[in-house]
């Protein structure tokens, strides 16, 4: 009778912690609505959603899975402040030279403040606990380092959260051998057989083009198409703004552009853009192409 006891015993304590466990749709859907609520709450309307690590400061692909997943949560909950593109942030991380750890210094918060425009940034740890992985969530203000937000959240450990788990990233932000080469590579961008080459910029007040050479170094002739609402440049303080109009070839609009590359003949594109602000010293510029997307980085914008 003393064993039952027991054994009941047992199923009340652990059974809580075994349900307390759920899919991490929900999980990250309750923490992303927790932590919205907070910041709602403060002054703070720019926040930025970083990779998340494990206990000892490691970036795996199921933090960097869980970074992402979050952000396109309060981005679709929010109602107060915005979300930065990850992919932005990511340029703006690597740009400045910031360590994976760089969010655990507040100094490095504080900069990364000034030169982003986030007031907040958001992150995390992922630690494995039995059958599940606890989710723990942090919301960091960039000037004072303070934590505005907190919140914490159990996922269940399935085969494909194993998986990610155990794969560890190294940023290539770590490495000098590695910056040296994205230093280089910046402003030059392949795919496939077109090979992109920032030019120049020309800025009359708050209006910018910019121009870029596109070589088609293959065989045959490409019809290159470009949207120009998709085209995208991303100043170091935040701000995202869509081409108004562009150029490929001799042909011109505000819609759907395109021309004919030929092989072994250079083609000028131009992408302008307007209410560029005027404190934006650094830009990142995307230029969606079939599914993929050509990035020129580090293009100076005065």
């Amino acid at each position: 009778m003393k064993k039952i006891y027991f054994f009941l015993l047992l199923l009340i304590v652990f059974l809580p912690l075994v349900t307390l466990a759920g899919s991490y749709e929900e999980e990250i859907k309750k923490l992303s609505l927790t932590i919205s609520k907070n910041i709602e709450t403060t002054n703070k309307n720019t926040i930025a959603v970083v990779d998340f690590t494990d206990l000892q400061g490691n970036i795996t692909e199921l933090g960097r899975f869980i970074a992402e997943e979050l952000s396109a949560n309060l981005v679709s909950v929010k109602k107060k402040f915005k979300v930065i593109d990850r992919l932005h942030l990511k340029t703006i991380i690597t740009e400045h030279k910031l360590s994976t750890s760089w969010f655990l210094d507040p100094r490095a918060i504080e900069k990364f403040g000034k030169i982003s425009g986030v007031d907040a940034i958001v992150t995390g740890t992922v630690t494995p606990f039995g059958d599940s992985v606890r989710v723990s969530v942090k919301v960091i203000t960039t000037d004072t380092a303070e934590v505005i937000a907190a919140a914490t959240g159990n996922i269940a450990k399935t085969k494909a959260i194993e998986e990610l788990l155990v794969r560890e990233i190294e940023a290539p932000e770590t490495t000098i051998e590695k910056s040296k080469i994205l230093r280089k590579t910046t402003k030059k961008y392949i795919l496939g057989d077109l090979e992109f080459r920032f030019l120049k910029v020309k800025r009359i007040g708050n209006t910018l083009t910019i121009y870029v050479i596109v070589n088609n170094n293959g065989k045959k002739e490409v019809i290159l198409y470009l949207k120009a609402p998709e085209c995208c440049l991303y100043d170091d303080l935040a701000n995202k703004y869509e081409a108004y109009r562009i150029c490929v070839g001799r042909r011109c609009g505000s819609w759907i552009v395109g021309d004919t590359i030929i092989p072994g003949v250079a083609m000028k594109i131009s992408l302008h853009f307007k209410d560029i602000s005027s404190e934006a010293s650094k830009g990142t510029l995307e230029i969606p192409v079939k599914g993929e997307k050509a990035i020129l980085r580090n293009i100076t914008l005065k």
